[in-house]
């Protein structure tokens, strides 16, 4: 049951890029391997995904019809229809062959209660059976919940998971709102009801079966850059909040405007959406058709950002009609890039290298327009808050830490049911010492230089490294224990 959720998901995870681009609305048919009856099967699957709304709910698998409902909305159904069944043995397969292919393109015929409109301004297919009057958005939270949410938001010990999905989107609303009200924001505004719905359509567009790159994670990273940017005096402090801010001046942080800090709040909460709970490498040794659109280079994080600017094309459009925020958006998704972690922090290091040196200016330091410098500062604040749970206090830190493990194991048990080499797997881990071990491996291979070549530049987040070498000697300490 898991695989078959797990494969189908992903199948169709890989075409929705192509859906979003260019044809919202029409079938693909797609094979995809899966595990079934204790066989491994190739399936013919017609896949039919439309845009984002904020009324999709994401349902269970319906093995008796052998069919998968993706989503329901209240106005339209989307559904993964399984059309033949072939067995396949695993050995017909290797790691270079294609476990995917497309096999047509073709507009939606099979329901004649729904028709298909194209409009030649954007060329997206749409539905035109919707409803004419706008749907109630509403979240159910709690006075005493809202209190909470809010008074956890304003601190740095912020635990995601101590909140249900109303009461993360809930933050995310608090988040948004306090910041739109600079005076230099007022032509992004939108009324709550706007902002909810935007927030529902992206929190659907993340899959709930993955355990760690879901919403919860998309609000644990808003909410890092939320604090980032107050430290920093880009955006204004909550009253009475309990933050110590920072004297020190950053010239660096200072070519950071409120428009950028906007877009970068923005930004995180759809940096990851939709992902699969897979890495770019297990997609592109599947030779998946998203890694081939992006020729397998940052393949999800391209995903993503192509994904989220349809996301804000139809839910917040005066941010898609913006060109520079939307570039910058792209621009700080695809430094989340793992393979391309180490270019940012070299980077990083000629920069305070100069800094020190020469005496000079960040804005001269490395030969960096303002823009350019701009764009900079707001990668180095995007890549500290997607990785920013390490530098959380032990306990939310730890918490993370085997979530993530948990993604990996379905990783690796995914990866050897479809035949891709152990090698390209990282194997589960299942005890303390070895999961203390990986995490100082991730500080000290990732993290720390990270945050500490940013920490030179702007000291207001120095305080991220002090949570990082207090939370390596509690895992050096429990691998002794253990």
């Amino acid at each position: 049951m898991l695989y078959l959720n797990y494969v189908t998901n992903l199948c169709a995870f890989t075409l929705l890029c192509l859906c979003v681009i260019e044809a919202n609305g029409l079938h693909y048919n797609i094979f995809a391997y899966e595990r079934y009856n204790g066989k491994i099967q190739e399936r013919q699957v017609q896949t039919l995904i439309d845009e984002f709304t904020a009324t999709d709910i994401p349902i269970e698998t319906d093995t008796n019809t052998k069919s998968t409902t993706a989503f329901v909305s209240k106005s339209r159904v989307k559904t993964l229809a399984v059309q033949q069944t072939t067995p396949i043995s695993a050995s017909s397969r290797t790691s270079n062959s294609s476990n995917y292919k497309i096999d047509s393109i073709t507009p939606s015929t099979s329901d004649p209660k729904v028709t298909l409109d194209l409009d030649p301004k954007d060329g997206i297919c749409q539905f035109t059976n919707r409803r004419k009057r706008p749907i109630q958005l509403s979240i159910s939270i709690g006075l005493d919940r809202k209190i909470a949410t809010t008074e956890s938001i304003t601190t740095w010990n912020f635990s995601a998971h101590n909140f249900t999905n109303d009461e993360l989107l809930y933050a995310a609303l608090v988040m948004l709102e306090h910041t739109l009200k600079m005076p230099e924001l007022e032509p992004w505004r939108m009324s709550t009801e706007s902002l909810t719905g935007f927030l529902l359509a992206s929190r659907s567009a993340y899959n709930a079966f993955v355990p760690y790159h879901n919403f919860r994670h998309a609000v644990d990273t808003l909410q890092a850059c939320f604090i980032f940017l107050i430290r920093l005096g880009r955006i204004p402090s909550f009253p009475d909040m309990k933050i110590e801010l920072s004297s020190q001046s950053s010239t660096l942080a200072e070519t950071i405007r409120p428009y950028d800090a906007l877009t970068l709040l923005i930004t995180a909460i759809g940096h990851d959406i939709g992902h699969p709970g897979v890495n770019n490498a297990f997609l592109t040794t599947l030779n998946a058709p998203l890694a081939q659109l992006y020729n397998n280079r940052s393949v999800l994080e391209s995903f993503h950002s192509v994904a989220f600017s349809q996301m804000l094309r139809c839910h917040w459009p005066s941010v898609f009609q913006t060109k520079e925020m939307r570039q910058l958006m792209v621009n700080t998704i695809l430094a989340t890039d793992k393979d391309l972690h180490s270019e940012y922090v070299k980077k990083l290091a000629r920069i305070n290298e100069n800094i020190i040196s020469a005496n000079t200016s960040a804005n001269n330091s490395a030969q960096l327009s303002p823009g350019e410098l701009r764009t900079f500062a707001c990668a180095l604040i995007m890549k500290c808050a997607d990785i920013s749970n390490v530098a959380r206090n032990f306990e939310i830190a730890s918490l993370w830490a085997v979530i993530l493990t948990d993604e990996f194991s379905r990783r690796v048990a995914m990866g050897k049911e479809m035949g891709i080499s152990s090698a390209l797997l990282a194997p589960p881990i299942r005890e303390i010492a070895a999961l203390g071990k990986s995490q100082i491996d991730f500080i000290e291979t990732y993290a720390y230089p990270l945050f500490d070549g940013i920490a030179e530049v702007m000291p207001a987040l120095s305080f991220c490294v002090e949570e990082l070498m207090r939370n390596k000697l509690i895992w050096k300490k429990l691998i002794i224990e253990n």
